[in-house]
């Protein structure tokens, strides 16, 4: 009930947002009740293998690395609504061409 209240009071302020950053500012708070959530998961992790986790945890990782790497380029508005259909072509087109032209400039 406390997670919906809190929700219910997020959606309802008018700088619902947080101002002009990438995440959740507003649910820091509920960061405990988050973490035991995680642990649940992480128990119920133990059968599956160490490469498989580790290749699922360092794919989260650079999913998230590059959504921060669109936001500080710009092809993410810093405030207001977000296309997250654009986000995910920006994730397969647009980031790995601007890794293309860094690597291109690199070798010469």
């Amino acid at each position: 009930i406390l997670v919906l209240a809190h929700w219910y009071v997020v959606s309802c302020w008018s700088f619902w947002a947080g101002g002009d950053s990438p995440g959740p500012r507003f649910w820091l708070s509920l960061t405990p009740i988050f973490i035991l959530g995680l642990a649940a998961l992480v128990e119920q992790m133990r059968t599956v293998s160490r490469p498989r986790l580790i290749l699922v945890g360092t794919a989260f990782i650079v999913w998230n690395l590059l959504l921060l790497l669109q936001y500080s380029l710009g092809l993410v508005a810093p405030t207001g609504e977000i296309d997250l259909w654009l986000m995910v072509q920006n994730q397969f087109a647009v980031i790995p061409q601007i890794f293309s032209r860094i690597v291109e400039r690199l070798a010469h």
